[in-house]
């Protein structure tokens, strides 16, 4: 059988879409495991980051519809992880995270986090750096605006970026550029 010059690839292509897939599939579990879903843990960890953050904008870190978002602030009020206050307008309601919300929170990102500690594992030192540059780059690549931003890292640990501030975490660099231009 003949190759083509394709055949490389797509073979990398291939493996990486499996080890995506692997990736997803097992953060999935671990932040289901606690969280009781992702959306769930999207929405917790992302008001982490986003303390009073409107239904609305959960609606699109968590890639739901509106029905769905607010049935989801509904069932994570009604476990008193989250409560609704007054938002800017009399229309919007601000969401908070209460003390058990929070906690949750950081289950999640800590079964997020071992999930991650497992898959790199069998990576020493260089390649570890290697893959943190590749990585930076890929990220970098992805976002076009702030929404982009809080959907690819709904289930980040954003301050595990600390400093991103100073621009450290790739896909906030590359929305502070497109802002820029």
């Amino acid at each position: 059988m003949a190759h083509t010059s394709q055949e490389p690839e797509r073979r990398l292509e291939n493996r990486a879409g499996a080890w995506a897939l692997a990736v997803a599939d097992r953060i999935g579990r671990r932040v289901v495991a606690t969280a009781g879903g992702e959306a769930e843990a999207a929405a917790l960890i992302s008001l982490r980051i986003y303390d009073g953050a409107t239904i609305e904008r959960l609606r699109h870190i968590a890639g739901l519809s509106h029905p769905g978002a607010v049935r989801l602030v509904d069932r994570l009020e009604a476990e008193g992880l989250v409560e609704r206050g007054p938002g800017r307008d009399a229309r919007s309601v601000a969401l908070h995270l209460t003390d058990a919300g929070r906690g949750r929170a950081a289950e999640a990102l800590a079964e997020r986090e071992r999930a991650l500690e497992e898959l790199l594992a069998p990576l020493g030192v260089e390649e570890r750096a290697q893959l943190g540059a590749l990585l930076d780059t890929l990220l970098g690549a992805l976002p076009a605006d702030r929404r982009d931003l809080e959907s690819i890292c709904r289930l980040c640990d954003y301050r595990a970026c600390d400093g991103n501030l100073l621009g450290v975490c790739p896909v906030d660099r590359a929305v502070i550029a497109h802002e820029t231009r």
